[in-house]
Order: structure tokens, then C-alpha cells, then sequence
């Protein structure tokens, strides 16, 4: 979910969101974003 409140850029909530799901194993490696 995207915060536009937030002074964090969307992109970067983006990919921190990603990193985050890879990281506890909710996107298997491999998998089309």
C-alpha cells in the first residue's frame, strides 16, 4: 500500500515493500512481478 502522505517517494515504498515480501519468503524466488 502506498502512503501519499508519507515523505518517503512511492518508488521507493514500492520497492521496500517488495524487498520486505522477498525477504519473508511471501514472493518465491523466481516469481513475475
Amino acid at each position: 500500500m502506498i502512503d501519499d502522505d508519507s515523505g518517503t517517494p512511492p518508488y521507493e515504498q514500492l520497492r521496500a515493500q517488495i524487498a520486505a515480501q522477498a525477504r519473508s519468503g511471501a514472493l518465491p524466488a523466481g516469481y513475475k512481478l
